[in-house]
């Protein structure tokens, strides 16, 4: 069982996201003011400071999304997406849907979420529960739990292997 690959969308995105405003703020910083005093003597440009610093606060974001697994242990169904961990007991899901309606992410409630990847807690407009949430693109699958309105959405390479595979643990 894996999940969808990311491609190089989100990355890209990242990367300007962060990179570029920093490389125009350390440009007009050096343009304004001349050149940044340096405590031991001479000149220094802020852009080298600032791509240091980018690249140090942007490297987590970078790993967290290369974190994605979705594993099934025993009745455990574990889903690993970036920062966020969710362990399901696979005798509590109530209904495995493929392929349904988009869920229309309404809120962010704890999550991490860049063009092309979501991940973490979310409501969604259709059901108003708490869903957790692993996709690249668009989910195809859609689990709800014994209960509760909390559910799970994914993005899955063969979903329907995946459905089968939880079915025969369920039953089992």
């Amino acid at each position: 069982m894996k999940p969808v690959s990311l491609g190089v969308k989100p990355f890209v995105l990242l990367f300007l996201m962060l990179y570029v405003p920093m490389l125009l703020i350390g440009w007009a910083a050096d343009g304004m003011r001349g050149k940044l005093a340096n405590p031991v003597g001479g000149e220094s440009s802020a852009v080298p400071m600032l791509l240091v610093l980018v690249t140090l606060l942007s490297t987590p974001l970078f790993l967290a999304m290369l974190r994605r697994s979705i594993t099934l242990d025993g009745g455990t169904l574990t889903i690993r997406s970036s920062f966020y961990t969710r362990r399901l007991d696979v005798r509590d899901i109530e209904s495995i849907e493929i392929n349904g309606p988009d869920p229309e992410l309404l809120h962010r409630v704890c999550g991490f979420s860049i063009w092309g990847f979501d991940s973490g807690w979310y409501t969604t407009v259709k059901d108003r529960g708490r869903q957790f949430v692993d996709c690249s693109r668009r989910p195809n699958i859609h689990i709800r739990m014994k209960g509760t309105d909390v559910g799970v959405y994914l993005e899955v390479e063969d979903p329907e292997a995946f459905k089968q595979r939880l079915e025969a643990v369920a039953d089992s």
